[in-house]
């Protein structure tokens, strides 16, 4: 009998994930979380918490002190308002206020509704000011004609403009454009200013202070942001909780859902033993970082993007995470087995389900 023969170990050739496999497989646990994240977000995190905080309350306040810090314009002629019938809108009165302003240089009317004249000169009574404004705003664009004591609109501006007054008249695209470009860069840049030099000075109007106003809706605004970045890392929290933590802990093979989805196994990369339960809260904080790229997602549709790139924190934490998922990338794709950074950090491994199972029938158990 040939005994080096019965005794010889058996040999299994066992393949590690291949590289493609080992992104799907990190996008899918990726975008069960995200999933997760968002309808957690919406559907309880986030209503609940505008409850604990009294939201409502807080927001019927701030909307109090936008109508308290706008009275303040409105009462000293920086800001008209066509129908009295209707409710007060910021946008739609400054269009309506534009046009006022416009119609005042294009026609000669009132010029109480030439709301610059109305703040430098006439509120501020600063003559130097009113020229200095004009004179920086029209630089670039050249609508004016400004002198020591007057500005107006030159001729060939007032007659483009002309038709926006005339119900029976009507401009043509190349003037509306015109318009747009006067609304825009002159009328919209120079209220713009014109509040700026509020917030640094002040105005009142019958005892009513601007910027005190002005701050409650910021203190509101800033804390609207924070309240809303918390829940969505509580949202995203849980959900890492549910898919890197306890599934794999209450699962046999430590399995996060994808995994167990796609029937990917994770072992250890020197002893193609599956990973330990005490290895399994490291790997979660792990994939709770590489994951979190996908944060400044979770509260869409409620914020619109410009909305979301308004929140500094929220922002930071998505570049950092996404900088550490091209690194892991990056692994992937460089490494012999095909391990990202996360496999690196842990000393595992990824392979098939049936590559688990190759080594369970070498080791002479039964699947």
């Amino acid at each position: 009998m040939d005994i080096e023969k019965e005794n010889a170990p058996t040999e299994i050739n066992i393949y590690p994930l291949g590289k493609w496999k080992r992104i799907l497989l990190y996008l899918a646990d990726f975008f069960i979380v995200l999933m997760f994240s968002m309808v957690l977000f919406h559907i309880a995190v986030y209503p609940l918490g505008k409850v604990m905080v009294d939201m409502e309350a807080r927001y019927n306040d701030c909307e109090a002190s936008i109508a308290r810090r706008d009275d303040v314009l409105y009462g000293n002629n920086l800001l008209f308002h066509e129908d009295a019938s209707k409710p007060k809108r910021l946008n739609e009165d400054l269009d309506y206020t534009c046009r006022l302003y416009t119609s005042y240089y294009v026609r000669g009317d009132d010029s109480s509704k030439e709301v610059f004249s109305t703040y430098f000169k006439s509120i501020k009574n600063d003559q130097e000011a009113y020229k200095s404004f004009y004179v920086t705003l029209d630089e670039k664009w050249g609508f004016f004609e400004i002198n020591e004591t007057s500005v107006s609109l030159k001729q060939e501006y007032k007659e483009a403009f002309a038709p926006l007054f005339d119900p029976n008249d009507k401009m043509s695209d190349v003037n509306a454009n015109k318009y747009k470009k006067f609304q825009s860069s002159i009328f919209l840049k120079g209220y713009d200013s014109l509040l700026n030099d509020v917030k640094e000075n002040d105005l009142t109007y019958n005892g009513v202070s601007y910027n005190a106003n002005q701050q409650k809706v910021s203190e509101f605004n800033s804390f609207s942001s924070t309240f809303t970045v918390i829940c969505v890392y509580i949202a995203y929290f849980i959900s890492v909780l549910m898919n890197f933590l306890l599934c794999p802990l209450f699962t046999s093979n430590k399995k996060t859902l994808g995994m167990l989805i796609l029937r990917r196994e994770r072992v250890d990369a020197g002893k193609l033993t599956l990973m330990k339960k005490k290895q399994v809260p490291l790997l979660a904080i792990y994939q709770m970082f590489l994951s979190a790229w996908g944060l400044l997602v979770v509260p869409v549709p409620m914020l619109s993007f410009n909305e979301l790139f308004a929140l500094p924190s929220l922002f930071a934490i998505c570049l950092l995470s996404l900088s550490l998922a091209i690194v892991s990338l990056f692994f992937v794709f460089i490494d012999g087995y095909n391990r990202s950074l996360i496999d690196k950090l842990s000393f595992s491994v990824m392979l098939e389900q049936e590559g688990l199972d190759d080594i369970y029938r070498a080791k002479g158990y039964k699947i």
